[in-house]
């Protein structure tokens, strides 16, 4: 015959505490930790990338993002130029010019976006070279529609004529864009 207590000591097993915890409540316990420790990891991960990639984006904070707030603490010195008053004249010439987007298009190293200012439009263009980087490529791709924009960028001539804007015989080559 076999002795009752004996049989429940070894099914059970007394912690630390003097608590009385089953072999399925061990496992169950074994298992939340592990599963939290995965979860604790994972986030470390994900923390570490984000962190990356602001250390990334800050890098090129000159040349794409949200443009800092001003709040009149300095005289604002920029000209902008009006895309009405672009002509073939302007090719090669760099300018400023505050639009508002009217469409964004990315198709893999190139970005498109048509820029409008009131009645007129042009169709601003980057590239992934060694001055753009791919992150402002894929910036400018992510920008909302209606959203207005600072654009620095150098006029150029192009081949065929853009039919989609008023400005058909020249395009901007974005050098820089903030929002």
């Amino acid at each position: 015959m076999s002795d009752p207590d004996k049989s429940s000591t070894a099914a059970n097993q007394e912690d630390a505490s003097g608590n009385v915890a089953s072999k399925n409540a061990e496992k169950k316990q074994a298992k939340q930790n592990e599963k939290e420790a995965r979860k604790a990891a994972r986030l470390a991960e994900e923390n570490a990338r984000a962190a990356e990639k602001a250390a990334q984006l800050a890098k090129y904070a000159d040349l794409f993002g949200a443009a800092p707030l001003l709040q009149s603490t300095t005289y604002c010195s920029k000209k902008f130029s009006g895309i009405y008053a672009l002509t073939k004249e302007h090719v090669g010439k760099t300018v400023t010019v505050r639009a508002r987007v009217d469409t964004t298009r990315k198709k893999g190293k190139l970005a498109f976006m048509v820029l409008r200012d009131g009645t007129d439009s042009i169709q601003a263009m980057a590239a992934v070279a060694e001055d753009v980087p791919k992150e402002m490529v894929d910036f400018i791709g992510q920008i909302p529609c209606e959203s207005i924009v600072d654009v620095e960028a150098i006029v150029c001539g192009v081949e065929q004529p853009i039919t989609s804007t008023s400005q058909q015989e020249i395009e901007l080559k974005v050098n820089k864009i903030h929002f």
